[in-house]
């Protein structure tokens, strides 16, 4: 008795730090509105309340939808879904289309284990089937690997396009190439040239990648340059695709090639990582918009023992992005010039212009500060929650949990559109783990 009478004791203080949490359980919106404006108004939210807000709401949400409502939930969850682990395993015995979603999450954050699912790979329904699909990884489950990779359901094929990835059988090379090439699912098309970076190659699974691209749209020819830049696939004759295609093409494939070529991706060569940051020093000083973008965002920056400083091409065609007449491709250029600590401080001083204006240029400003520790941002970013825009609303919280203000951001658990609510609470439990990472580190 007296040990209950402990636990009491400790477990009363623990409940009433939280105010707002037995609302946030039963999905009391109004009355757990009230209760965070009432801790903003007085500043005293801390960052631990409003992560145990935002576990509260997200399990409520994920428990008491129903239908494509709860299948969209349990996706909007995904990301943080080691911290909704037991919301998530009572979801999966439900045996519905929700159920399949919270089983795959659950492999995927590593809360589930392959071994434990292996069983459902011979499911009647096909969600459950794909998540068994997914441990067909071991050498002894080739045939049945394969045969997936074939099945009526796309989720299924999918999965044994993640299974194949994850196995690195070289024997696997022939069928992935004819689903690269037949299936009917763009979707599934990509994840089998993206499996096929990981399989040993040889010199026909490259020539195969070649003859693919012919007839390849432009999204998979963008996955035939990464899987050509992949350690396998390169040494068996992709060095020899990128030099080509780094020399000879635009566009977004040349793009990504060059990208993962700069960043060293498949391994030193002077030769072609020269020749990649040229094309991205020429389309960002004056491809078409959506290339320039790409190639912005793709420009190496960070330091390394290779590179201690910045390409002196691509750094001179962004620091002229940055005064282009086009806001989209200015915003950009000055998000990545932050990067820089001689172009911090001027960069941060312009996005600060046009992080005042309204519209999405001035969202895009303000989450590029956010990003940069800018905090005095943060005003801006706490009037973006009011937003007309759900897409709006969550670029604030984002930006909110990049200076570590996530708890600023509670008022978007009482959103009246369920998504918002699920996916502000995802980020700020996002948050939290960044937080106990960066803790753990010190």
């Amino acid at each position: 008795m007296r040990a209950w009478l402990l636990l009491s004791v400790l477990l009363v203080p623990a409940c009433a730090s939280t105010p707002g949490i037995g609302a946030a359980e039963r999905g009391d919106y109004p009355s757990l509105k009230q209760e965070i404006e009432a801790r903003h108004r007085a500043g005293s939210l801390t960052e631990a309340q409003a992560t145990k807000l935002a576990k509260a709401v997200a399990e409520h949400e994920v428990a008491s939808a129903k239908g494509d409502d709860a299948i969209a939930r349990v996706r909007e969850v995904r990301a943080c879904a080691r911290e909704l682990d037991d919301v998530l395993a009572r979801r999966q015995d439900a045996r519905d289309g929700a159920g399949a979603e919270a089983a795959w999450a659950r492999v995927e954050s590593g809360e589930l284990s392959l071994g434990s699912v292996r069983a459902l790979a011979s499911d009647s329904d096909d969600g459950y089937r794909a998540v068994g699909t997914l441990a067909l990884t071991r050498r002894d489950d080739a045939p049945q690997r394969r045969r997936a990779m074939t099945d009526g359901s796309p989720r299924v094929r999918r999965a044994a396009m993640r299974a194949a990835l994850t196995a690195e059988d070289a024997d696997d090379a022939a069928t992935l190439l004819e689903s690269a090439r037949l299936d009917p699912e763009p979707i599934v098309r990509t994840d089998a040239v993206r499996a096929l970076a990981h399989v040993p190659a040889n010199a026909e699974s490259a020539n195969k990648l070649r003859d693919l691209w012919a007839s390849a749209d432009a999204p998979l020819r963008e996955d035939i340059a990464l899987a050509w830049a992949s350690p396998s696939v390169y040494a068996a004759g992709g060095r020899e695709a990128l030099r080509v295609l780094i020399a000879t093409k635009s566009g977004p494939a040349a793009l990504s090639a060059a990208t993962a070529v700069a960043h060293g991706r498949p391994g030193r060569d002077t030769e072609l990582e020269l020749s990649a940051l040229a094309l991205l020093a020429r389309t960002i000083h004056s491809g078409p918009r959506r290339d320039r973008l790409h190639a912005i965002a793709g420009a190496p920056l960070a330091p390394s023992a290779k590179a201690p400083s910045p390409d002196a091409e691509v750094l001179s065609a962004l620091r002229l992005a940055a005064d282009d007449d086009d806001r989209e491709v200015r915003i950009g250029a000055l998000a990545r010039l932050t990067e820089v600590a001689t172009d911090k401080p001027s960069a941060v001083t312009r996005l600060e212009a046009i992080a005042a204006n309204e519209g999405p240029e001035g969202a895009h400003a303000r989450s590029a500060l956010a990003s940069a520790g800018d905090a005095r941002v943060q005003a801006w970013l706490e009037a973006d929650l009011a937003a007309e825009s759900e897409s709006a609303r969550i670029l604030a919280a984002n930006g909110l949990a990049s200076l570590h203000r996530a708890a600023r951001a509670a008022r978007l658990l009482v959103a009246p559109e369920a998504s918002v609510r699920t996916r502000a609470a995802c980020t700020i439990l996002m948050a939290a783990r960044s937080r106990a990472t960066r803790h753990e580190s010190r």
